[in-house]
């Protein structure tokens, strides 16, 4: 077949029985399932997320203005953006970040979070039933933990990501600029909830 352009990595299911990618056909984009094309939008986002059972794939999707995350064939939206789809560890659960209104969101099985200037770094817990992610608003970073704030810091490091040492702990680098001039303190922040 021939593409306008390429749009995506390619993504194989779990079972690496079925490729994924989304390209570009006469101006529109589609995912394309072992060579098929799905439904075609304006634009698709980089991130294509498979299920861990195989069963379900998400994606960010563009129509005319507004972004849509889309599980199978279901729209979830319209949203200003759509990205980092995420599921849980046993398939269960959905998660992925959106901007409404210049405020940036996560919204997890359906349901809409706080607003945040910014978040990113989703992570289901081992056992599925936390999510957790990293967030800004003005100046304060922080880790979330099913809605709860944790302890603010000054900065995250850059390209930070949550690991899980159990289902009920994690942690995480973050700093603070408190420190004598010349000096970066970094931190291994460790939740336990």
């Amino acid at each position: 077949r021939n593409y306008d352009g390429i749009n995506s990595d390619f993504v194989f299911r779990p079972d690496s029985q079925m490729l994924v990618y989304a390209a570009t056909v006469a101006g529109k984009v589609a995912i394309f399932k072992d060579g098929a094309p799905g439904k075609f939008y304006d634009n698709i986002g980089m991130n294509l997320a498979f299920s861990p059972d195989g069963r379900h794939l998400a994606f960010a999707a563009k129509s005319s203005t507004s972004w849509f995350l889309v599980e199978d064939s279901a729209e979830i939206g319209p949203y200003n953006s759509v990205d980092f789809p995420t599921f849980s560890s046993d398939s269960r659960h959905l998660a992925f970040t959106a901007v409404l209104d210049d405020s940036s969101h996560v919204i997890a099985d359906g349901n809409i979070g706080p607003p945040y200037t910014s978040v990113y770094s989703l992570k289901f817990s081992p056992d599925s039933d936390q999510l957790v992610y990293l967030a800004k608003v003005g100046e304060e970073n922080f880790a979330v933990v099913n809605g709860q704030e944790t302890r603010h810091f000054e900065r995250i490091l850059k390209d930070s990501e949550i690991v899980f040492d159990s289902s009920r702990q994690f942690h995480f680098l973050p700093f603070d600029g408190n420190e004598p001039a010349g000096t970066l303190a970094v931190y291994l922040d460790e939740v336990t909830f």
